[in-house]
Parts: structure tokens; C-alpha cells; sequence
């Protein structure tokens, strides 16, 4: 078995807590992408490639917009999701992953892993912290340091094409917190996002091509850049390039999404403060979309946003909620508060945007959380909501029965969303929903 060590790292990971301004920032290089080929999008972390491969004929629906085809009961997991071009629909359990087909049958399980993607192709990549000597199916690999990060690409079949180890650094933690996401572009490039190492970009072999300081959600634009969205805390200065650095401030927090072309150079940031951000997706038109949250109030792009408060909760032990989608060059298609009460919006109401992010081939957001009324307090309910790629209005509103939260969604080419959430059912357990979406 070949085996392969990645360069080790100590490069310091996501910091959260700081401000900037009331406002939002775009900065451009001078220079352009010299990127090529295709991208990468998926829910919440990264994924599969922008603008799902349409299979060539989709199978009649089984069942009306909004309206649940399956569910199944998975006892634990769900935090990512991500659908094959096939209908395939492949899940994280704690640890490993498990795929299905259509019809909720378990095509293979994986025992290992924390966070997965899928290519054009159906392959999939897994990626998974060890601190143990581990076998994945390749022979036995002792962890580099007593800490280290494992990387499985699978057939659709669940066959093993290749396994990596090495990505090493002095403090990487077991479990699925250590691990953001993981994104591959249809090159086969694949992106790993960590909380101790940043961000690290493999070739198609999984051979390590550059590092990116800084963790975060991440995702390939359809020209190969890399697109990654962080939240930076704290008051000091932040880099993003050699050239290119980025005040903090001791507020909540300021969303920024960076840009970097293949060979890892800076291309241009985008920055909203006031904000974390806990979802990123890109669309087959490289437009973004993120969810986040903030605490007390913001300023989304002239909107004077300001937490829930109808609530019995004191002010600022909840969050508010917001959901964005740009173009390309970060300008505004529409930007929207999702969790007001008592207020005139277009979209539905929902506690947070803690669950998953999807796009769809339309551009529409798919956003997994939680919901709360005044009836269930302090529980929380599921929600999953479809919101319209030109104005935001909600086009699917769905809330749970039962008290939990959202999890991870994903969404196939022939139309179909997945869920997952903890639902209480005589105890938390993790339930799985295939639900068919509005358009």
C-alpha cells in the first residue's frame, strides 16, 4: 500500500467572538483567478460540486411539495449530508458515515470518519481524526504524533481507492469538532478544513498541494478557487495574505469569505460584521449563500436587525438569525433576518441558523434548524425551510412536532431534500427525512 505523509502544521484555527463595523466590506486584488474547471458546494462545511449533474430522467414523485417520501431512525449522526447525482444520499454517523439509496436501503456503512463529501462522479471522501493506531481497510496506521488526520476515497460502491494519513499537528483533538468540512472540485482536488491546522488543499492523489492558515466553512468555486468563510474574533490584526490584513474588534464577531485560486494565491475577501457565520454554499453560478447569527443587534446591509425578544429569555442569551445570498463579486441578491417575532418579513420564522446549509440547481437555500415557540419553551422544534433564489421568500416552511433541532440537509438533482435532526422520542435519538422540495 502506498502511504502517504502530509507536511505537519501547527497554524493556529478559527478564533470567534469580534466586530468591525456596522457594515460590510469587499476587497478586490489586482489581480484576477487563473483557475480552471469546476467547483464545489454542499450543506453546512462543503461538499460536492456547484449545480448538481442532473441525471437524465428523474423517477415520478412519490409524493407532493413539502410532503415526507421516508424517515428513518439512525440513532446517532447526521451532522453532514450530501446526495449523489444517482439519488444516493451518504450521512456522518459518530464516527463514520453510511449511504443509502432512494428508498432509505443501506448501500455500504464506513466505520470511521467525521466529515464527507462527493464528487460528479459518485465518489466519495472521507475525512477523520485518529489517535490510535487505526485500520480503515489499508493496513494498520499509527498516528503521526499521537494526533492525526486520516483521508478515504470510496467508490460509490464503498470501495477504497486510496487512504492518506499525515496531517499532523501538536494539538488536533479527536471527534467531530476538530474537523469543519471537507469540499472536493471536479478535478479531484479536495480541500480539508480543521480547526487547529486551517485549511489544507490535495491534489487529485491526495498529495498535499498548499495550506491556508485560517479554518472555516469551505467550498470550490466552478473555476477551481477555493472559497472558504470564517469567523474572526478578538480585537488584533488578522492576515489573510501577505499584503492583505484584516482588523478585529472585541464585538460578537465579522463574517469574511475569502477567495484563493489553485495554487493558494489571495484573490479577494468579502467581510459582514457583527456576525458569525455557521453555514456556506456556493451554486453552480458561483453565488454565495451563508447563514449565521448574532447576538443583541446588526446591520445587514442597512437593515437595523435586532435578536428575538418575545421570548422568555433575557437579551442576549439567544441568537438572531440571518441568511445571505451574493453573486460572485459579493454583491447583494438578498439578505434577510429568518428568526424575527411579531414582524413583517418574507420569511419564516426560526430560532437559529445553528443546523445545515444547501443549495439547490435553481439557487434556492435549504436551511436546517430549530424553531421555538412560546408553547414548548424552553425546547425547540425542527425546521427546514426553502428560501426563493431571487427574493428570499419562503417557498417550503416545515416544522417539526416533536421537540429538537436540525442537523444537517442536503438536497439530489431530481428535487428531493434530506433532513436530519434530533428529535426527543422518549430520549434524543437522529432521524432521517426525505422530503420533497417545492420546485
Amino acid at each position: 500500500m502506498k502511504k502517504t505523509l502530509w507536511l505537519c502544521a501547527a497554524i493556529a484555527g478559527l478564533a470567534i467572538g469580534c466586530a468591525t463595523n456596522s457594515g460590510s466590506d469587499v476587497a478586490q486584488p489586482s489581480g484576477g483567478d487563473d483557475g480552471s474547471g469546476g467547483g464545489g458546494s454542499g450543506a453546512t462545511g462543503g461538499g460536492g460540486g456547484p449545480g448538481s449533474l442532473v441525471p437524465a430522467s428523474c423517477p415520478a414523485p412519490k409524493v407532493g411539495p413539502g410532503e415526507r417520501e421516508w424517515q428513518s431512525f439512525i440513532l446517532t449522526g447526521g451532522l453532514h449530508l450530501v446526495a449523489d447525482a444517482q439519488g444516493g444520499l451518504i450521512y456522518t454517523t459518530d464516527p463514520g458515515i453510511v449511504k443509502l439509496d432512494q428508498n432509505a436501503r443501506t448501500v455500504f456503512s464506513f466505520a470511521s470518519g467525521d466529515v464527507v463529501a462527493v464528487d460528479a462522479g459518485g465518489n466519495i471522501y472521507v475525512a477523520g481524526v485518529f489517535t490510535a493506531p487505526l485500520d480503515v481497510g489499508r493496513g494498520e496506521m499509527t498516528p503521526v504524533n499521537g494526533n492525526d488526520v486520516f483521508l478515504a476515497k470510496l467508490s460509490p460502491a464503498g470501495e477504497i481507492l486510496f487512504v492518506r494519513q499525515g496531517l499532523c499537528t501538536a494539538n488536533i483533538l479527536p471527534g467531530q469538532d476538530s474537523l469543519l468540512g471537507i469540499a472536493v472540485a471536479p478535478d479531484g482536488r479536495i480541500a480539508i478544513s480543521g480547526s487547529t491546522f486551517g485549511v489544507v488543499v490535495l491534489d487529485q492523489d491526495g498529495e498535499l498541494s498548499f495550506q491556508e492558515r485560517y479554518a472555516g466553512l469551505i467550498s470550490f468555486d466552478s473555476k477551481g478557487n477555493l472559497v472558504v468563510g470564517v469567523t474572526f474574533g478578538g480585537d488584533g490584526l488578522f492576515q489573510l495574505a501577505p499584503d492583505v490584513f484584516f482588523q478585529g474588534s472585541a464585538d460578537y464577531g465579522t463574517i469574511v469569505i475569502a477567495k484563493y485560486d489553485r495554487a493558494g494565491n489571495y484573490i479577494s475577501h468579502f467581510s459582514l460584521a457583527q456576525a458569525a457565520i455557521t453555514g456556506l454554499a456556493l451554486d453552480g453560478g458561483d453565488n454565495i449563500a451563508l447563514i449565521g447569527e448574532f447576538v443583541g443587534s446588526m446591520n445587514l446591509f442597512g437593515q437595523e436587525l435586532s435578536e428575538p425578544v418575545s421570548l422568555p429569555f433575557p437579551q442576549g442569551t439567544q441568537f438572531g438569525a440571518i441568511a445571505v445570498r451574493l453573486n460572485s463579486a459579493y454583491g447583494v441578491i438578498w439578505a434577510e433576518e429568518i428568526n424575527p417575532f411579531n414582524a413583517s418579513v418574507r420569511t419564516d420564522a426560526m430560532f437559529s441558523a445553528m443546523g445545515g446549509l444547501a443549495v439547490n440547481q435553481f439557487g434556492d437555500l435549504i436551511v436546517s434548524s430549530n424553531f421555538v415557540t412560546p408553547t414548548r419553551v424552553p425546547y425547540a422544534n425542527p425546521t427546514l425551510a426553502q428560501y426563493n433564489e431571487a427574493m428570499g421568500g419562503t417557498l417550503l416552511g416545515r416544522g417539526g412536532v416533536t421537540a429538537g433541532y436540525g442537523l444537517g440537509v442536503a438536497e439530489d438533482a431530481c428535487g428531493n431534500i434530506y433532513q436530519a435532526s434530533v428529535q426527543y422520542i422518549a430520549g434524543p435519538v437522529s432521524v432521517l427525512e426525505k422530503i420533497r422540495a417545492e420546485r
